[in-house]
C-alpha cells in the first residue's frame, strides 16, 4: 500500500489536509493519482474528481501539497475493499460481502463528516445498522451479531 500524506498547502486545492490518500497510479509523465475517500472541504474543489473519488496531482502540485509518500506492506493474505453510498433522508443501500473460506478480519464503518460536502449537497447525519450473520445455503443462516450506530 502507497499513501500520500498532505501538508496544509493542498487545502487551497480543496482537499482536506488532515487525511492520507491511497496512490493509484504513477505515470511517466509525473502525474500522480490519488483516490479520494474523504469528500472535499471547498463546493468547487479545484482538482477534477473522477466518479470512482480519484484525482490526480500534476509534478508541480505534487512538490507543493506533498509532504511525504508512504509505502506500507501489507500481509497478502488481506485484502481491502471500500464501499460508498450518499442517501437522502429515507433512503438506504444493502450490502451483501461474500468470504469464501474461514477466516477472520475487520469490518469497519465511517460516517463522512458533514463539514466536508457541498452545502448544496443535501446530506444529511443518520443512523445505520450492522447485522453479520454466515448464510449456510438458502434455507438456513447463523447469526453472528448486530449493531446500531447513530450520528449526531
Amino acid at each position: 500500500m502507497i499513501l500520500a500524506v498532505p501538508n496544509e498547502r493542498i487545502a487551497s486545492l480543496g482537499i482536506n489536509p488532515n487525511y492520507s490518500y491511497n496512490v493509484i497510479n504513477y505515470t511517466a509523465k509525473g502525474t500522480l493519482e490519488l483516490r479520494n475517500s474523504w469528500g472535499t472541504l471547498e463546493e468547487r474543489s479545484k482538482i477534477s474528481f473522477k466518479p470512482e473519488g480519484t484525482f490526480e496531482l500534476s509534478s508541480g502540485q505534487m512538490r507543493d501539497s506533498l509532504s511525504h509518500i508512504i509505502v506500507a506492506h501489507l500481509n497478502p493474505a488481506y485484502f481491502t475493499t471500500t464501499t460508498q453510498s450518499r442517501h437522502k433522508y429515507g433512503f438506504y443501500s444493502s450490502y451483501n460481502f461474500k468470504i469464501t473460506q474461514e477466516t477472520h478480519g475487520y469490518l469497519t464503518i465511517s460516517q463522512w463528516d458533514q463539514r466536508l460536502f457541498p452545502a448544496t449537497s443535501g446530506y444529511e447525519y443518520s443512523p445505520f445498522h450492522v447485522i453479520l450473520h454466515k448464510v449456510e445455503s438458502k434455507e438456513k443462516s447463523i447469526f453472528i451479531n448486530t449493531g446500531i450506530i447513530i450520528f449526531i
